[in-house]
């Protein structure tokens, strides 16, 4: 959903999930919402740490799993944005926040380097 709705608003927006399920529910989204504006998205079948992401603007995560099991030294590396975290169980301890707010009891925390 994150990658739909930023392309919605004209950006360019990768998304990586390692399970085929989830990306073919992706795709069969995308094709169906048929909006223009998806031409910029890009659902790729790829575990997240073999894919860089030096060359983005914001990296938004919703982790299953604690940051210093390698996913906070990979940001802290290739991380040149900003990063968003959804969710209150695994937050990173080397970032700094800039905001936080809740939606709907959902909780998204904005950090930079």
């Amino acid at each position: 959903r994150v990658v739909l709705l930023a392309s919605i608003f004209g950006l360019k927006a990768t998304g990586l999930e390692a399970d085929s399920w989830l990306v073919n529910v992706s795709l069969d989204i995308k094709n169906k919402l048929d909006i223009p504006t998806l031409d910029n998205v890009t659902i790729l079948r790829k575990d997240f740490n073999e894919h860089s992401v030096s060359n983005h603007d914001v990296v938004y995560v919703s982790p299953d799993k604690p940051f210093h099991r390698g996913l906070e030294s990979k940001l802290q590396k290739e991380l040149d944005g900003m990063l968003i975290v959804h969710g209150h169980e695994f937050l990173p301890s080397g970032f700094n926040k800039v905001n936080e707010f809740l939606i709907d009891g959902e909780r998204f925390t904005i950090y930079n380097k």
